[in-house]
């Protein structure tokens, strides 16, 4: 991690984690809501899930170049285990032993030197790094981010399971790694410098594991529909809520072209090194959802919080023989475990969990 932290190259750090955010290269995104900064990255939008994926590939490419065993991957974090009592020991040490030469040294998955930012007074006008003030408390909220995951997952409208998968908790999450002072907007709570924080690859690795899952889950249940219609479908509600006809049309020409369109920088051959993204074709949202076979990875197991992932097959089966089964979030108890309690909006979206929790746009 030390030596692709200090890879200075096209495929080196540095540049991979800067398409999320600063310094802004994707300038014919700013076309695109909540992009006038010209960020590379999506949220709260359809392309979000693909985006994400993508991003964690490249990262994991970048990383590899400087990995022994290279059938490994970038590690996940699943913050559903109830074990963690605040950060994994590879995010939260600030040092750590190297056996090799047998010597402590600083720990690369702590902190990122953010090169090349203009000097700041905030930090007295001296190099600066990623910066983190861990909500603890809100990090030990395991089961509400376990209700989050079940309810998102389980639903059959993908608008609704990318959504509130993004809210909760995937922003609480953004948000629980640093609030509280004006620090935060060089850390994981800003789209800007996110991705500066090495946590932000553990973190976005365990985010694309559950988006693997939502598609395992419907392949076991053989009631997988990936397909355009699909997600155009779960959001006509939204669309068909515009006021004006015109206004409709612009709305479904607009989510149209957002799940058919190439993800940038992705696709763009003068920005990025590794053809397995950069393939005609594989940076869409449509594509990308069969990451495993285009990417060659797989993860080691879907359980959450050392639950068994086949028990939410239940859940949808279920779910699905309810009564009005075609309204979304609908409050349930998961066979995953009734020490959950009722599975609803109140109980897995506590936004007091981490007092800035928001993974927002710093202007």
């Amino acid at each position: 991690m030390t030596k692709f932290k200090n890879d200075l190259s096209v495929s080196g750090h540095d540049n991979l984690v800067g398409w999320h955010g600063w310094p802004f290269r994707c300038h014919w995104n700013k076309q695109y809501k909540g992009h006038k900064n010209g960020h590379c990255s999506f949220h709260m939008d359809v392309r979000f899930p693909a985006w994400h994926r993508l991003i964690v590939v490249q990262l994991e490419r970048g990383l590899s170049k400087y990995m022994r065993n290279k059938t490994l991957g970038i590690p996940y974090w699943d913050w559903t285990e109830s074990i963690w009592k605040g950060l994994p020991p590879l995010l939260g040490n600030k040092t750590i032993f190297d056996t090799q030469r047998n010597i402590t040294v600083e720990n690369p998955f702590y902190r990122s030197l953010v090169r090349g930012h203009k000097p700041l007074k905030l930090f007295n006008g001296e190099p600066f790094y990623s910066q983190r003030r861990v909500g603890y408390d809100g990090l030990r909220q395991h089961a509400y981010f376990l209700r989050g995951v079940i309810r998102a997952l389980t639903s059959d409208s993908f608008r609704f399971f990318d959504r509130n998968f993004e809210i909760t908790p995937h922003n609480v999450v953004h948000g629980c790694l640093c609030n509280g002072t004006d620090r935060c907007s060089y850390g994981m709570t800003t789209v800007d410098f996110a991705a500066w924080d090495p946590a932000f690859m553990i973190h976005h690795s365990q985010v694309d594991r559950i988006y693997t899952l939502h598609r395992v889950l419907r392949e076991e249940l053989q009631i997988q529909d990936w397909t355009k219609e699909y997600i155009f479908d779960s959001y006509k509600p939204k669309i068909k809520a515009a006021k004006t006809r015109k206004k409709m049309m612009k709305k479904a020409e607009d989510l149209l072209h957002a799940i058919e369109m190439p993800l940038s920088p992705f696709c763009n051959a003068s920005m990025n090194p590794f053809q397995v993204t950069l393939r005609k074709g594989v940076s869409n949202v449509i594509t990308s959802y069969y990451g495993q076979e285009l990417f060659g990875y797989k993860y080691d197991s879907f359980n959450l919080d050392d639950r068994d992932w086949r028990l939410l097959l239940v859940d949808m089966i279920k779910y699905r023989n309810r009564l009005n089964s075609e309204v979304p979030g609908l409050p349930f108890v998961s066979e995953m475990g009734k020490d959950l309690g009722l599975i609803s909006k109140n109980s897995s979206s506590d936004w007091d969990l981490c007092k800035e929790h928001s993974h927002k746009h710093k202007s």
